[in-house]
């Protein structure tokens, strides 16, 4: 509120008090002037069937209250000492003290339904208050909700659902250089928003020029276009924000080689795409789920010799494991180990496979042995130390549920989390398990 306003309505309450002294004296001037020029012996009417007179300090109190009740009155009393003899005030006294009576008590009813009528205003105003802020508040969820509507519909799936739907897809396909080719290109349209893209594979550090896949309508491929060049030098996702001044000249929106540690496999270009997908979390989606799947490309020569060191893990567990240590290596996602050690000899057996339905969807678990009892190795993958933490305590707090062990100690289980080392991911796995004497 301005100052201003604050002195408008400061003159604004001053004005209407004097206003209502003013009206006060100059009503009941002229009504004891009218009284007097009508009834020149009864001005209080005393000896009327009705005293007229005093109906004005009755709407005066009704109107103002009980102040202006006993201010009309004073002034009715007042004028009777000064224009009646003394004799004749014994006559008017009964007629003065009971309009005095009457106009006091209007006033007390006036003032009792003014305070009312303040209360309800004070609380209407607060409803309104409350009602304003009420729209305020659904208005901004009413926001909320369309932001989180367009980022379904700018980023419909997650990275986990696509990387679990991405495994499952290249243990289907058949045998390929590129397999499951098709399959990548949709989980990146549906998540990125591809328009128009294309991946063209890679023979002898040359670009084929006919496309493996593509969505929607794409040119003939510019091998010597700006943004490819730098993509295939540096070996890493290239887009128009990344280096504006380098590729303001690239007809090309993104371009990411899917390169496997040793060679290039294939080129991702893309040539349309929504200006709402242009950010940082799209960009490391792309970049990860690429690297994920250049992995399961060409991790099997890696893999056949931690099988020989490590017979007692699937091969799908030390595929995920290499996957994951790359993933942390290239985009900084960490990933978790955690074992889980059982040494109750009665319902060690039973806790353990408790603890295995406590997994999700996306975490790889094997069931180990040891001479203290069973080990359970949950790899979890593109979680951090707070998602371990998290996951032992459900497991712990179902313990307790289910045997009333207050905790893990009590009920003979020894748990360890190490992250997974991006450079050397057997490290990890030989720390964890180590811990567990299940090596």
């Amino acid at each position: 509120m301005s100052p201003w306003q604050c002195l408008w309505r400061r003159w604004a309450r001053r004005s209407t008090a004097w206003g209502m002294w003013l009206e006060i004296v100059l009503l009941c001037t002229l009504d004891l002037g009218l009284q007097r020029l009508l009834v020149p012996g009864d001005p209080m009417g005393a000896h009327a069937a009705f005293p007229w007179v005093w109906m004005l300090p009755f709407l005066l109190a009704l109107r103002y209250g009980s102040v202006a009740a006993v201010a009309a009155s004073s002034l009715f009393g007042v004028y009777a000492l000064l224009s009646l003899p003394f004799d004749h005030l014994s006559e008017q006294g009964s007629t003065l003290l009971g309009g005095w009576i009457v106009s006091l008590v209007a006033g007390e009813f006036s003032d009792l339904w003014q305070n009312r009528i303040k209360r309800l205003q004070s609380a209407n105003a607060y409803i309104s208050e409350r009602l304003s802020h009420l729209t305020r508040r659904h208005y901004l969820l009413r926001l909320s909700h369309e932001r989180l509507e367009q980022d379904l519909l700018i980023k419909p799936i997650t990275l986990r659902d696509s990387l679990t739907e991405m495994r499952r897809h290249m243990m289907e396909a058949a045998k390929d250089d590129l397999p499951a080719i098709g399959e990548l290109m949709h989980l990146l349209t549906q998540a990125c928003q591809l328009e128009a893209a294309a991946i063209y594979r890679i023979v002898a550090g040359k670009i084929d020029p006919r496309p493996v896949v593509q969505r929607g309508l794409v040119d003939m491929l510019d091998a010597d276009d700006p943004m490819i060049v730098q993509a295939l030098q540096r070996r890493e996702l290239l887009h128009l924000q990344s280096d504006p001044i380098h590729q303001q000249d690239s007809r090309y929106m993104v371009a990411a080689p899917l390169v496997n540690g040793r060679t290039i496999l294939a080129l991702l270009c893309v040539e349309k795409m929504p200006f709402l997908s242009m950010n940082f979390e799209i960009m490391q989606f792309m970049a990860v789920l690429l690297g994920y799947y250049a992995d399961l490309v060409d991790l099997q020569a890696e893999i056949a010799p931690m099988s020989l060191r490590w017979p007692q893990l699937p091969a799908s567990v030390i595929a995920e494991l290499l996957r994951l240590a790359r993933v942390q290596r290239e985009a900084a996602i960490d990933s978790y180990l955690v074992s889980l050690q059982f040494t109750d000899a009665e319902h060690g057996l039973e806790m353990h496979q408790e603890a295995a339905r406590q997994g999700r969807e996306l975490d790889l678990n094997v069931s180990l042995s040891s001479p203290q009892g069973p080990v359970l190795l949950t790899l979890m993958p593109l979680f951090g130390q707070a998602a371990a933490a998290g996951y032992l305590l459900r497991i712990e707090r179902r313990i307790q549920e289910v045997y009333g062990h207050e905790n893990f100690s009590a009920a003979g289980i020894l748990s360890w989390a190490v992250p997974v080392h991006g450079e050397d991911p057997e490290s990890s796995l030989q720390q964890v398990l180590s811990h567990a004497q299940a090596v």
